[in-house]
């Protein structure tokens, strides 16, 4: 059976799919983070969110996997069919 969400630590020498810009909007809303938020999270710059989330010009393959990453870190899974949760991560505190 194959993996029903999207995971950013997935084997480095597989093709990681990333997030679309519908996906990041969800995740950040479901933190209830600012682009600048993700961005310090991410380390990536509020444009690069602001370009993906738009979908204006293609963002780079590791600054999305950043964000993706930084997102799954705080409890947000991405699922293949495009959709988002937020899932309690068990011995995690808010931040």
């Amino acid at each position: 059976m194959a993996q029903d969400f999207l995971d950013s630590r997935t084997d480095e020498h597989h093709i990681v799919p990333i997030i679309s810009a519908a996906q990041c909007r969800a995740g950040r809303a479901l933190l209830r983070w600012s682009v600048a938020e993700l961005a310090r999270r991410a380390r990536v710059s509020n444009r690069t969110i602001l370009r993906h989330e738009a979908d204006e010009r293609e963002v780079s393959p590791e600054s999305l996997s950043r964000m993706q990453r930084a997102m799954e870190d705080c409890g947000v899974q991405f699922k293949r069919d495009g959709s988002v949760r937020l899932v309690e991560r068990k011995g995690s505190a808010d931040e």
